[in-house]
Formats: C-alpha cells, sequence, structure tokens
C-alpha cells in the first residue's frame, strides 16, 4: 500500500505521543501476549470499546503495523472532520443512532473501502460493540466485523489471508491518572477457513463467526454480568489481593479465577458479606488496605522530610496538571470520555506551562537557572504523584485509627469472615 510519507511520519509521531501519553496516564499497563500485535498479513484489530478514544489508540499504539480505523460517521459531518478523519487513516460508518434509531443503514460504500484496505494488506481497527460504555463487561458484537472479514476473502477468491485479532481492555479505574489497566491480546481467527460455509449459508456464517469472536474476546477480559456483580468481584479481589499480594498478569488472572469461582459458588451468604463489607468501608470512609494492616504508613520523619519535596511537585505542576481535571468536570461529558479529555488537554497543558514557568524563571534569574528549572518539573511531577499516593494512604490510616473501637472490630470480623467463607 502506497502512503503519503509525510503522513506516514506524521502517524508515526502521534503514535510516539500516544504511547508516551498512555504510559503516563496508565503506568501499570500490562500487556498479554504483545508479540501478537507483530504480524504481517492483513488483519482486523477488534477490542470491546468502555473509554472512548483510549481504547482504538491503546491497540494501534501497540501494533506494529499502521492502524485504519472504522470510524463513527457523525465526526466526518463537519468539512473540517470530513477531511481530518479521511486523511489520517479513518474509515466512517453508520449506525442506528445516528441515523434516528433507523434500521435500514447502507454502509456499502465503506465496507467497500474497508474490503479494498485489507486487500491491500492493510489493517483495520473496529469496535464491533457498536458504542462505548464505561462497564466491566461485553455487550453483543455487531456483525460487521465478520461481514467485512469474509466479503474481503470472497471479494479476492479467499486468497487475502485476514486476520481477525481480538483484544480483551480490563480498566481498574479508568478515569484516574495512575490506575491499572489490562490489555490481552488473543489468538487470530482466519474466516479464510469459513469458505464452503460462507458460499452456501452467508448469513448463518456471519453469525457464527460473530459469535466466535465474541467468545474469545469475553474470554479476554474481566467480563462481569451486571454491576452488582463487578462490584462484589472488586471487593473480593481487593481483600484476596492484600493477603496474598500478586501483580501483573498473575493478579489478572487470579481475578479471572476469582469471577468463575464466584459463579460457582453461587452462595447468597457471602454475596451478602461482601456487599455489607463494601457499604462499612465506603460508610467508614476507609479502605480495605487500612483494616488489613497494609497500610503501615504513619506519621514519621520520612513524611516530613518529604513534605517540601511534595510541595515543590504540587506547586509547579499544578496548573499543569489541574487544569484538564477541572476541564473534564466542567464539561460534564459521559464518563467515557473523562480519560480522553484529560488526556488531551494535558497533551497541551504540561508543554505549554513547562515553557512558560521556566520562561519566567530565565527571565529573573538567567539560562541556567531556567534550563535547570525546566528539567526539575517532570521529575518533581512524578515525585508529587507517588508521594501523594503515600500521603493518602497515611491518611487512610490515621482515618481508620480514629475510627470507634467497635467499629474497627466489626469491619475486621466482616473481612476475617470474607476470608474464612473463600477458603473454605
Amino acid at each position: 500500500m502506497t502512503l503519503n510519507p509525510l503522513l506516514y511520519g506524521f502517524y508515526q509521531f502521534l503514535k510516539l505521543i500516544v504511547r508516551l501519553a498512555l504510559r503516563i496516564f496508565y503506568p501499570y499497563k500490562i500487556y498479554i501476549h504483545p508479540e501478537r500485535l507483530r504480524f504481517d498479513y492483513p488483519a482486523i484489530l477488534v477490542s470491546n470499546h468502555p473509554n472512548t478514544l483510549v481504547d482504538p489508540l491503546t491497540v494501534a499504539a501497540k501494533a506494529q503495523k499502521l492502524v485504519f480505523f472504522l470510524a463513527n460517521a457523525g465526526l466526518f459531518k463537519s468539512g473540517f472532520g470530513h477531511w481530518f478523519f479521511n486523511t489520517f487513516y479513518c474509515i466512517p460508518v453508520q449506525r442506528p443512532q445516528d441515523k434516528g434509531g433507523k434500521k435500514n443503514i447502507s454502509n456499502e460504500d465503506s465496507f467497500s473501502r474497508a474490503n479494498e484496505h485489507l486487500a491491500g494488506g492493510g489493517v483495520l481497527y473496529i469496535a464491533p460493540e457498536g458504542t462505548s460504555e464505561m462497564e466491566r463487561r461485553l455487550r453483543p458484537l455487531k456483525t460487521g466485523t465478520a461481514r467485512i472479514a469474509l466479503s474481503t476473502e470472497k471479494k479476492n477468491n479467499y486468497e487475502v489471508g485476514v486476520a481477525i485479532i481480538p483484544v480483551g481492555l480490563t480498566y481498574y479505574r479508568p478515569e484516574i491518572c495512575g490506575s491499572r489497566m489490562i490489555v490481552n491480546v488473543g489468538a487470530p481467527i482466519f474466516p479464510q477457513r469459513l469458505r464452503e460455509s460462507y458460499e452456501s449459508d452467508p448469513i448463518q456464517t456471519v453469525r457464527s463467526l460473530t459469535e466466535e469472536l465474541e467468545q474469545q474476546l469475553g474470554n479476554l477480559l474481566i467480563n462481569t454480568e451486571n454491576e452488582q456483580e463487578d462490584e462484589r468481584l472488586r471487593t473480593l479481589e481487593t481483600v484476596i489481593q492484600h493477603e496474598k499480594p500478586l501483580s501483573g498478569a498473575k493478579r489478572f488472572q487470579r481475578e479471572m479465577e476469582l469471577l468463575q469461582t464466584m459463579r460457582e459458588k453461587n452462595d447468597e451468604e457471602f454475596y451478602t458479606l461482601l456487599d455489607n463489607y463494601r457499604t462499612s468501608l465506603q460508610a467508614a470512609r476507609v479502605k480495605d488496605r487500612a483494616v488489613s494492616g497494609r497500610s503501615r504508613s504513619g506519621f514519621s520523619l520520612g513524611a516530613i522530610l518529604a513534605l517540601p519535596v511534595y510541595l515543590y511537585g504540587l506547586i509547579n505542576n499544578y496548573l499543569a496538571v489541574k487544569i484538564p481535571v477541572w476541564l473534564s468536570r466542567k464539561l460534564d461529558l459521559y464518563r467515557g470520555y473523562n480519560a480522553t479529555v484529560k488526556i488531551l488537554t494535558a497533551l497541551i497543558t504540561i508543554p505549554l506551562f513547562y515553557w512558560l514557568q521556566s520562561k519566567l524563571v530565565e527571565a529573573y534569574l538567567g539560562d541556567l537557572a531556567g534550563w535547570l528549572y525546566l528539567l526539575s518539573l517532570p521529575v518533581s511531577g512524578i515525585l508529587y504523584w507517588r508521594l501523594s499516593r503515600w500521603y493518602r494512604n497515611m491518611e487512610l490510616r490515621w482515618r481508620y485509627r480514629r475510627l470507634a473501637s467497635e467499629k474497627r472490630e466489626e469491619l475486621q470480623k466482616l473481612r476475617n469472615e470474607i476470608i474464612r467463607n473463600w477458603d473454605q
């Protein structure tokens, strides 16, 4: 596929910026089987879609090949949008909600462009759920992915070898900078093998392939049935983690097993116990870390010595990091856009205020002081973030200690019962 060298270079530059931004916002992001995103054949990358723009960028930033995006046609309505998204590797697709709920929508032109792109060895990203909802569960997949893959093969005598690669995205606190994220890359699915089935019954083959994709994608992420089950799993996983700490992929795998075992037990008394413990923690405004005793941060000489570093980082990074947070609240958008707004705004505010502040120091104290100050800003920002977590744990521990002894005993008893019941 022939690409404009300038656009390709700009794509690679943006890819570098995106990887850096995601690395900062989700510093505990874990990729499982990232090698599956290094391939040399045409492919459709698909993922669940809880976090709007962050989802496709997370997948595309790790993919070795250049990725085109099947995007909401509403983004192309304005003159600028039509130019920008067509120029920068996006293909529009109509959805019923974009047409007032109409079901008879034609995407033949978009599908033809996708077919041509894949036949030329290209890569597409598709969010097959169709909409973005910030929840840890997979919604039913639309058939578009299967239709595009199979029609591409049919139009090219089943010689393209296009793959569908499912990617499961599990967020823990998706709107919060510094939270965990799991990117679990599944094995590729090759629709080419369905030639005979598709020729004889295309509709049923599309449905079967969609069901296969939905099952594989669901196995790659924390796929809870509803918000109540999700809250119970979070409570249980937090307690177990503080008893037997694991990290990275091992912790994620254990959480998957906890969900499966919890469903198999289907113990209403245990569910009630988890609910009571969670609501008791919320009422007391403490966390399980404090009750478990793992939050041992207390008033110490280290806390006093670290305070100037914390204050330096807070004061000198305040505008750069607080404006994105303020803007996301001010816009009051659907919460799935919060991380996107924060990241995009921070890409402007951080370099802007770092530059302005360093120029101000330079004007008063000279060039050397300005450069040294500029170099101190990202370091102080990281230290401020880490110390914030430390002081937060200290606050939670103090709050727990200030609770009445009866309340502490109640929380400890509920927690011990959870552990005892789970170990049975």
